[in-house]
């Protein structure tokens, strides 16, 4: 009786250790599969609007040449900010990931004429300044909340020495970010 109780017993320890192994294979894959996409969408919010957020032109190339779908008149008018002089949006896939891209000139309320590249994409706030950080140093310049949404502004400067705003707008309690990259300084 106690040597098949000591069998059971590790015949158990095996199942047990067997789920233990799964779970974290599969915890460890789901969380690869999210860094994942957090890299990509740092990638491409790197690559399109910091880089670019000086000349709206080099986006709409890159828009041409990606075969970027352009966003239904319906949902870029939902994004289109008062006082544009110039809008175009598209619905992007970049390494498997869906995202919306928004890029705008218009005119600010003190008289400024400013671009705006907006990334607008399901992803965790953390994460994606974590990942940004590694390409850009910023710091963070305001934050504040309207009701469950929370905005958080961040100053940096880009790679041809211009100053931009990353303000990212997110929903407490879920993973939606509006990531938008504002010219704070034309050349």
């Amino acid at each position: 009786m106690i040597a098949m109780e000591a069998g059971m017993g590790l015949v158990y320890l095996r199942k047990l250790t067997g789920s233990v192994f799964i779970s974290f294979l599969l915890a460890a894959s789901a969380t690869s599969a999210e860094s994942d996409k957090t890299r990509a969408v740092s990638d491409f919010a790197y690559n399109v609007c910091v880089k670019n957020v000086h000349d709206l032109g080099n986006i709409a190339n890159l828009a041409e040449v990606g075969g970027w779908k352009p966003l239904p008149a319906e949902l870029a008018q939902a994004f289109e900010p008062r006082d544009v002089t110039e809008f175009a949006g598209w619905e992007v896939k970049f390494r498997n990931v869906l995202m919306k891209l928004m890029v705008s000139h218009w005119k600010a309320d003190d008289g400024k004429v400013m671009n705006t590249c907006m990334v607008v994409v399901s992803t965790f706030q953390e994460p994606f300044l974590e990942e940004i950080r590694r390409r850009i140093d910023f710091k963070k310049v305001d934050s504040r909340a309207e009701g469950k949404i929370r905005f958080d502004e961040y100053l940096f400067t880009n790679p041809i020495g211009l100053s931009v705003i990353m303000e990212l707008m997110y929903f407490v309690d879920s993973s939606n970010t509006r990531i938008k990259f504002i010219l704070v300084q034309k050349p």
